[in-house]
């Protein structure tokens, strides 16, 4: 019985080789199964949806999902995971990916939504262009998985949460305001030929103050999120 590797044998046939290398074994009826999941499994040209149906059969007869990853050599177990949950998407969307329509990783995140109906409402946003970036994408499936688990996506903001805010909002509009209004478009050329200062303190601080409006952006973007999951909620 041919175990393993029917395409190594057929490519062998039509070369015209009389003699190939091969393993000889003894193995039971599930060993046999076992084998040729994995070698399945292994093949590089596998779609991640006939992984993921393989990594459910290898479940099914009798892997936990450590054992699974540690005979794929896989590190984390995560994978597998997230290779299952794309048998949790509607089969339309299943198709969408195999077809190219949708990417996987775009799959991988419409399938964190146990509802057809999220699903579609995600699968029409990506087609129309309004989550271009996989942040965007995991964000916005964030909030409605978020949704889901409550029943008001807001409490009402505390005063000194408002103050906040507000505090925010004024020093923004204040350090654009310097911003914009201290510096030509030529000087930043004319600091980098002659600036004499103590160059790694100002680069800290300027990095400083990113990771600070990097973590508003996101914060802000998250709250569009949830205000646009609210808005399609009616």
């Amino acid at each position: 019985m041919l175990i393993a590797g029917e395409r190594r044998w057929r490519a062998a046939h039509l070369a015209g080789m009389e003699k190939v290398p091969v393993r000889v074994l003894e193995a039971n009826d599930q060993q046999v199964a076992e084998m040729a999941l994995v070698e399945n499994i292994q093949r590089q040209d596998l779609t991640p949806l006939e992984e993921a149906r393989a990594f459910q059969a290898m479940l099914d007869s009798g892997y936990t999902k450590e054992e699974l990853a540690q005979k794929l050599g896989f590190k984390q177990v995560w994978r597998i995971d997230e290779r299952l949950s794309l048998l949790s998407l509607a089969f339309k969307f299943q198709e969408a990916m195999v077809q190219g329509i949708i990417s996987p990783s775009q799959a991988f995140e419409m399938s964190r939504l146990a509802s057809v109906d999220d699903q579609e409402v995600v699968f029409r946003k990506i087609r129309a262009g309004e989550l271009a970036t996989y942040n965007h994408l995991r964000r916005f499936v964030t909030a409605l998985v978020e949704a889901k688990k409550q029943t008001a996506l807001f409490v009402l903001p505390k005063k000194e949460d408002l103050e906040v805010v507000a505090r925010w909002e004024k020093t923004l509009d204040a350090v654009t305001g310097l911003i914009v209004k201290s510096f030509a478009p030529d000087d930043c050329r004319v600091l980098a030929q002659v600036y004499q200062g103590n160059t790694h303190v100002n680069l800290e601080k300027i990095d400083l103050i990113i990771k600070h409006l990097i973590l508003v952006k996101k914060a802000m973007l998250e709250c569009a999120s949830r205000q646009e999951v609210i808005r399609l909620n009616g």
